[in-house]
């Protein structure tokens, strides 16, 4: 903001222009609406345009580089607030922004509701763009531009804009699949990289797109974006929460190994791993304990700290085993789950 009671507000700024904006109270009211202005414009930018689009975005001109041009062809001291020149007014900035922004970027004709309204959003990127690289303070203090320098930035940037816009008719066919095609098939560049890690893979390329066009039911790798609302929204436990009901969990994801053992000793077993877990298992019991179980052991190896994330015990293993295969009779198998 270029505030007229800092003392850096007479960097770039000559005396007269100076004095006038500070006994002028519509130059204050005029410099405080500009800034209110780009305010808003960040306030757009973060809550509702770039949080549903990409953070880059193409538009039809580099103002970086007019910028530079501008600088480099007016001579002007590339040292902010070393103005040799100090003639231009933040005043005059703030005029020909909106009236560049308002008048000289007609894309859509008429006067009408909606028509206004689409000329409004096909220019609104390029509008904030321009308001904030534009702005008084940067034009006058960061840039030390004059008049002419200022005035020549503004006509290239009027003629960069009309070269930019397409006419109806104009064959784009080559140029359009330029454009989709180079992206599409290279969807590495502007995403993360699991080089190294077995289970976090990505489906990319001309894999992922040919999946895209043919609508394909089973993707390789599937995944889902979900955002929430509310107070939940902040709080990481009761989004772990959600996150587990909506991901579907399966017992391999879970299991290190699964082992089949014959094991014909009941109050024993072949297994020395398990020869502690089983006679503390049976200290406790009475001898009349039932022998009808399988000589055949189902042994399972599972993933602690998938469990701990999960937030799953042993018996919620145990009671989906039985509720697939059944559980108890005379020919029972044993299950033994080692966490």
């Amino acid at each position: 903001k270029l505030d007229v009671n800092s003392h850096n507000f007479r960097n770039g700024i000559s005396n007269d222009i100076r004095d006038e904006i500070l006994a002028s109270p519509e130059a204050r009211e005029m410099l405080n609406n500009e800034f209110e202005t780009i305010k808003e414009d960040r306030e757009l930018l973060r809550h509702k345009i770039l949080p549903t689009m990409e953070s880059a975005w193409p538009l039809p001109v580099n103002l970086k580089r007019l910028l530079n041009n501008a600088k480099k062809i007016h001579n002007i001291n590339i040292n902010p607030g070393k103005n040799t020149n100090p003639d231009l007014d933040p005043r005059y900035v703030i005029e020909q922004v909106n009236n560049l922004t308002a008048n000289d970027l007609l894309l859509i004709n008429g006067n009408d509701h909606i028509s206004r309204k689409a000329q409004k959003n096909a220019t609104l990127l390029f509008n904030i763009l321009l308001r904030s690289n534009l702005a008084s303070k940067r034009i006058v203090q960061e840039h030390n531009m004059n008049k002419q320098s200022f005035d020549w930035l503004l006509d290239c940037i009027r003629s960069r804009f009309q070269q930019a816009k397409v006419h109806p008719g104009e064959m784009v066919g080559a140029v359009a699949a330029q454009s989709i095609g180079e992206p599409a098939t290279q969807m590495t560049l502007n995403t993360f990289h699991y080089a190294g890690v077995s289970s976090k893979s990505n489906t990319v390329g001309v894999p992922r797109l040919k999946e895209i066009i043919n609508v394909s039911k089973n993707i390789a790798t599937p995944s889902m974006t979900v955002h929430l609302t509310g107070n939940i929204e902040h709080d990481r436990e009761q989004v772990q929460i959600v996150h587990r009901k909506l991901e579907y969990m399966t017992l391999r994801k879970a299991c290190a190994a699964t082992e089949i053992w014959f094991d014909p000793k009941q109050k024993e077993t072949v297994v020395e791993e398990d020869e502690g877990f089983i006679s503390d298992l049976y200290s406790d019991r009475h001898d009349d304990v039932d022998d009808g179980f399988s000589c055949w052991l189902l042994r399972l190896k599972l993933i602690k700290d998938v469990l701990e994330t999960r937030k799953i015990t042993t018996w919620d293993i145990c009671g989906k085993i039985r509720m697939s295969f059944g559980g108890g009779g005379g020919e029972a198998q044993k299950l033994l789950v080692e966490p």
